[in-house]
């Protein structure tokens, strides 16, 4: 009875190790735009198993300014580092029950999803459509699936993300791969292109903080529209 107790470990863990490395690995690469202050922004989603970063460039009449944020299944903290046009590099962590969303962004809970039966091509990846609507909103993305990545369980790290949100409602892997939000009169709040999508397997260090950063207080870093 023992060796068959022994046995049946051994071959679950051997399934939920193949199941971990069938996880999708590698770079996606997009343009953000924010619809209140009409700009662009190039962005980089960094995807490993149990972890995840995002950097975002933006522009301004000073130069480039860089924000990356790093998050880890377990971690219960987002790691957020700013680069800006003088050359500072700064740090801070900031606890996941800290991080709130923006005044008109739906709460949980009020953010209906579904699953829609439409399909098309985009960036080389059959997507599904999926809608979601809140009081406030209403987002339309197309999903790849094929993209197996649990993007909905960061949810509690990106809390202004109406892609995670959605994909969070229905609890569906995958990543969107184009997404256009609305507000209730219909003017753009915030949309995603992807423009590439690289499968490849990412070194380490992509979700560690650099030795040159220095750590700093929240009030300190002015990231994360704070």
């Amino acid at each position: 009875m023992a060796l068959k107790k022994w046995t049946l470990l051994f071959v679950g863990l051997l399934i939920s190790s193949s199941l971990m490395a069938q996880q999708f690995e590698g770079v996606i690469k997009a343009e953000y735009y924010q619809g209140k202050t009409d700009s662009r922004s190039d962005i980089t989603w960094y995807l490993a198993p149990g972890k995840i970063a995002l950097n975002m460039v933006m522009s301004s009449q000073n130069g480039n300014y860089t924000a990356t944020f790093i998050a880890r299944q377990g971690s219960n903290e987002l790691d957020v580092l700013s680069q800006t046009p003088d050359g500072k590099k700064l740090h801070h962590a900031i606890p996941a029950s800290d991080i709130s969303s923006p005044e008109h962004f739906p709460s949980y809970g009020s953010f209906e999803a579904q699953l829609q039966d439409e399909t098309k091509n985009q960036a080389g990846y059959r997507t599904t459509k999926v809608v979601g609507e809140s009081d406030e909103s209403k987002t339309i993305a197309w999903v790849a699936k094929d993209i197996d990545f649990p993007f909905y369980q960061y949810a509690d790290y990106f809390k202004s993300d109406y892609n995670i949100a959605l994909l969070a409602d229905i609890q569906m892997n995958g990543f969107p791969l184009q997404s256009v939000t609305t507000n209730n009169r219909g003017l753009i709040i915030e949309s995603i292109e992807v423009e590439d999508v690289t499968e490849r397997n990412l070194d380490p260090s992509v979700f560690k903080v650099p030795a040159d950063y220095k750590t700093v207080e929240k009030s300190n870093i002015g990231v994360m529209g704070q």
